[in-house]
């Protein structure tokens, strides 16, 4: 178990516990996929910031059901308003698990504005389940938001793709040239002499990039 048995002890232990020390706990159970004694931990009136840590590990733990429990548990039981990073994370819950017009449903019936990444998440889970229906009104959604973002641009393209709506795709990616938006592409980094380098893929912009191609010529056989 790793200590975790010895870790829990500790913090019973700890007469003052703080974020560290709930974060830590949380943490190691996570890591083990022990979401049940992450849940229980619930119940011990956690710091507000560590309700999201709890809850997010529901999202992985696959635990949908007893995530939405817990979060009508924060106000319901603990006095505790969820913030806007609570409720996305409920809808990330949602659209992770494939239940895209729930999340839909939920991120509407929101008491303020949805925050950009609600929608993303939404998106998102549109591209894992080929549905490209929804992610055209959801990247609409998106791109209210944050129109200058390439990432809805991406994702409805992809989602496109994979439902083999190739002409749509396409159509997508000419936009975003027409837009001048640039999907950034990988980044690699390697340590000279105590300083790091940083590489893009199809990326021209280091300073001494002139330099390295005209020694790389020397040792590249044609």
């Amino acid at each position: 178990m790793g200590g975790i048995i010895e870790a829990r002890w500790i913090l019973n232990e700890t007469p003052e516990r703080n974020e560290v020390s709930w974060s830590a706990m949380i943490a190691k159970y996570s890591q083990n996929g022990d979401a049940e004694e992450v849940l229980k931990l619930f119940v011990q009136k956690l710091p507000l910031t560590l309700y999201l840590a709890v809850l997010f590990d529901c999202s992985h733990c696959g635990l949908v059901d007893k995530a939405f429990r817990y979060f009508d548990f924060m106000e319901r039981i603990y006095s505790i308003k969820p913030r806007g990073r609570h409720y996305t994370c409920m809808a990330d819950f949602l659209a992770r698990s494939g239940k895209l017009c729930e999340a839909e449903a939920f991120i509407k019936a929101l008491p303020f504005q949805p925050e950009a990444n609600a929608w993303a998440s939404l998106l998102s889970g549109c591209c894992k389940y080929k549905n490209e229906i929804l992610a055209e009104r959801i990247s609409m959604k998106v791109w209210e938001l944050v129109g200058n973002n390439s990432a809805g641009y991406i994702m409805l393209s992809n989602t496109y793709a994979l439902a083999g709506r190739w002409s749509n795709a396409l159509k997508v990616q000419k936009l975003m040239t027409e837009k001048r938006f640039k999907k950034i592409g990988g980044c690699s980094w390697i340590k000279v002499r105590n300083q790091v380098h940083s590489f893009y893929c199809e990326g021209g912009c280091h300073g001494v990039l002139d330099l390295l191609m005209s020694k790389m010529a020397d040792y590249v056989v044609f």
